[in-house]
Formats: structure tokens, C-alpha cells, sequence
């Protein structure tokens, strides 16, 4: 598991365009530790992580999806349509079961 939780970390990071430098001082953690993690060497702890998963604006579920390429695409999606009304909604389901 904590290859995976590594290998998720590294995709966000570069998905995000970010070195690894820049994370840990964004992080207010040092560069060896976030290699560490992204090595499978060390894990987080539960507050750390919360502020990872907020460094990347996804919540920890979304995190979680190790073999997810799309969740960063599905949370944008949710992200967009949370203020649709009712009629908006019913006309994107109908759009998004015609492609």
C-alpha cells in the first residue's frame, strides 16, 4: 500500500506541475520526506495527509483512487455541476448517455 499511496503522491505532484522541492516548502515539510513517501519509505501521518489532500484540492476518497486516472477529471465534473439546478442536471444526464 504505501508504494501505491507513494506512486499517487508523485502523480498528483506532476499533474499539478510542482517539483518536489517546492511541495515540501509548500508543505512546510523537507524534500527527503516527501522522496520517502513517494518511495514507499515512509507514510504520513492522518494531519499530513488531510494536508496533502487539500494541497491538491481533493478530498482524501479521491486521494485513495490509487489506480484512478480519471479522478482528477470526476472531481473537477462534481465540482462544476454542484450549483445545477434540477433541470440543468436532467439535461446533462441525458447528454452524457448519448456519447
Amino acid at each position: 500500500m504505501e508504494k501505491s499511496f507513494g506512486r499517487r503522491l508523485r502523480q498528483l505532484r506532476i499533474e499539478k506541475g510542482v517539483k518536489q522541492i517546492q511541495m515540501s516548502q509548500d508543505l512546510h515539510m523537507t524534500n527527503s520526506y516527501i522522496y520517502n513517501i513517494e518511495a514507499g519509505l515512509a507514510y504520513p501521518s492522518m494531519s499530513q495527509f488531510f494536508g496533502i489532500c487539500e494541497y491538491f484540492g481533493i478530498t482524501p476518497a479521491a486521494f485513495m483512487k490509487f489506480d484512478s486516472e480519471q479522478t482528477t477529471k470526476e472531481e473537477e465534473l462534481l465540482e462544476t455541476v454542484k450549483g445545477f439546478s434540477n433541470e440543468k442536471m436532467d439535461q446533462l444526464i441525458r447528454i452524457a448517455k448519448t456519447i
